[in-house]
């Protein structure tokens, strides 16, 4: 009797999040075509180098960023938002037609739990909102090429895709650039625990460590292929590449 092994890998997976020891992951696949998924397995499992991923839902176009907000996930995709519970229902949040104009290329998204804030990197405009009524605004398009946010503490992270790579803060319709880097060469994705802020440098193939107080740079991963999103879990970042089964995790101190 002969036996045959499937082994299944993702095509292009483009972001990660960590919920209940649940690693959930967006999958881009065919660039264009309707066939993006968001696929899921357990942490323990991923650590150990499993993959035996469960497809949460499929039916989305090119998915990049999520935030997880009361129980669902809100994705940015390409020229909208997707709503999606856990056990894989989606619904459009936003479609193309609800902007003034139609996006070009959401490519990420946060909450401050009243507002959502997207970023389109092609169009040069970081959106805003209201998670009540779907109220949008125009938050800025003073910043080239944004591509990945974070809201913390009442400020708005704001990595740009540029070299040399920027990072900006947003409050009270004041911007203040925080880095500029040529250590950064197209950042990725951001994210931030207590003072550091770490993000993906995908031109130089690096995941890099800000320390916003100490206004120092440590490069704490280097030599990846097309790094993307990041997310931490238990003193590892877990992290995506673009790139046949891109998926990985380091060690980090606190």
């Amino acid at each position: 009797m002969i036996k045959f092994l499937l082994f299944f890998t993702l095509n292009l997976p483009s972001s990660i999040y960590v919920i209940n020891d649940t690693v959930y992951i967006a999958e881009i696949g065919e660039v264009g075509l309707p066939d993006g998924s968001i696929w899921k397995i357990s942490c323990k499992d991923f650590i150990r180098g499993k993959r035996d991923y469960k497809r949460v839902l499929k039916g989305l176009i090119d998915p990049q960023g999520f935030v997880f907000f009361k129980n669902k996930f809100y994705v940015a995709d390409m020229d909208r938002i997707w709503e999606v519970d856990l056990k894989g229902k989606k619904r459009l949040f936003l479609k193309p037609g609800d902007f003034e104009i139609k996006p070009s290329f959401l490519t990420d998204i946060t909450t401050d739990g009243k507002y959502f804030y997207v970023c389109d990197k092609e169009d040069n405009k970081i959106y805003k909102i209201s998670i009540k009524d779907k109220k949008i605004e125009v938050l800025t398009d003073k910043i080239m090429k944004p591509v990945s946010l974070f809201y913390k503490d009442g400020n708005l992270y704001v990595l740009t895709a540029t070299f040399p790579g920027k990072i900006f803060s947003l409050k009270n319709g004041e911007i203040k650039t925080e880095l500029i880097s040529g250590e950064i060469k197209t950042g990725g994705r951001i994210l931030i625990k207590g003072d550091i802020v770490f993000l993906t440098s995908s031109r130089n193939v690096r995941i890099i460590a800000f320390n916003l107080k100490e206004k120092k740079i440590k490069i704490i991963k280097e030599n990846l292929i097309y790094p993307v999103d990041l997310f931490p879990y238990d003193g590892k970042i877990f992290y995506t590449e673009l790139i046949k089964d891109g998926v990985g995790f380091i060690k980090i101190k606190d």
